[in-house]
Formats: structure tokens, C-alpha cells, sequence
């Protein structure tokens, strides 16, 4: 095994959570070689409204021609919005991997455990958040959404801004 399955196994080992390519590495990447590999890049700030549902910002919105989604913990302490292709090329990956190690089998269940899928409401786009999710990352009033190139990332701001190591948050809005 080269260079990335040695990857693969010292980050299953790590028990951190797969959903974020640490485990699927390279795999992941010719799965998408065949094309539809959207970009998705922009920062922005947006307000939950009183039943915490998200208008997604309009760049964004055209990736989810099918209006559905699947929301996913982030290590990092946000909340990851795939399209359903996304999310079905990854679960393809990790169904190939999760029995390679008791790490990532748990790596996998947690992932599956903790992920919901949304349906997009109205021509907005607006996505209800559940209200775990909510509550485990912290998310309420104003949120920072962000694309991660192939998914959308949802944070609480000051979140987002330890995590980018830097005060402010959104570098452009909507």
C-alpha cells in the first residue's frame, strides 16, 4: 500500500471521523474523475429565522438541482452540506473502507448516525436545521455559511473564526 493508504490508516487509527476525505484520500478523488465535481467557494453571513431554517446563499443554490441535501458534523465544530450526489459518492467510498479497522467501521457509523437529509423549501432554498445540530454547534441568529469547494459549510462565527485563525470571518457577503 503507498503513501495514502499508510494516510488512511494512521488518521482511522486517530479515531477522527472520515467524512472529511482524511480516510477516503486519494479513492475519493477518482470517484469524482468521471466529472460533475462542483466548486463551491465564498464566504457569507446569514440569519436562522425562528425555527432554524437557513436561506443558503444564491451561489450556492445551484448546486442542489435536485433540492435535497444531507447536513454532517465536522470535526472542527461545524455542520457540512453535501448535494445528494456528493453525499452518495462519499458513501460509495466509505462502504469500500469502513471494515478495514474497528476506526473506521466507528469512524462510519458515526457518520451515518449523525447525518440527516433536508429537503430545500421555497425558491430561496431555505434548509431546516435540526434542532441537535443546532444546539451541538452552537447555531443560532447569525451563522457564517461557506463553500468548501465540494460542500457548503455552516458555522457559528466565532467558530468559524478560530478555526480560520484570524478575527474576521467573511472576507465577501450576501
Amino acid at each position: 500500500m503507498g503513501e495514502n493508504g499508510r494516510k488512511e490508516r494512521e488518521v482511522a487509527r486517530s479515531g477522527k471521523l472520515c467524512q472529511e476525505r482524511a480516510i477516503l484520500g486519494t479513492k475519493f478523488r477518482e470517484l469524482e474523475s468521471g466529472g460533475g465535481f462542483v466548486v463551491l467557494v465564498g464566504t457569507y453571513e446569514h440569519n436562522l429565522d425562528a425555527k432554524g431554517r437557513l436561506v443558503l446563499p444564491a451561489k450556492f443554490r445551484d448546486a442542489f438541482e435536485s433540492k435535497k441535501g444531507f447536513l454532517s458534523p465536522l470535526p472542527q465544530g461545524g455542520i457540512a452540506l453535501r448535494t445528494d450526489a456528493e453525499f452518495k459518492r462519499m458513501s460509495d467510498v466509505i462502504s469500500v473502507t469502513m471494515y478495514e479497522s474497528p476506526e473506521a467501521e466507528n469512524a462510519a457509523r458515526a457518520l451515518a448516525a449523525n447525518s440527516y437529509p433536508v429537503d430545500f423549501e421555497g425558491s430561496q432554498g431555505r434548509i431546516a436545521i435540526p434542532e441537535s445540530m443546532r444546539r451541538e454547534f452552537g447555531l443560532e441568529g447569525q451563522v457564517v455559511v461557506s463553500g468548501f469547494f465540494d460542500h457548503v459549510e455552516i458555522w457559528a462565527p466565532e467558530v468559524f473564526r478560530r478555526v480560520l485563525g484570524r478575527p474576521s470571518a467573511v472576507q465577501g457577503g450576501n
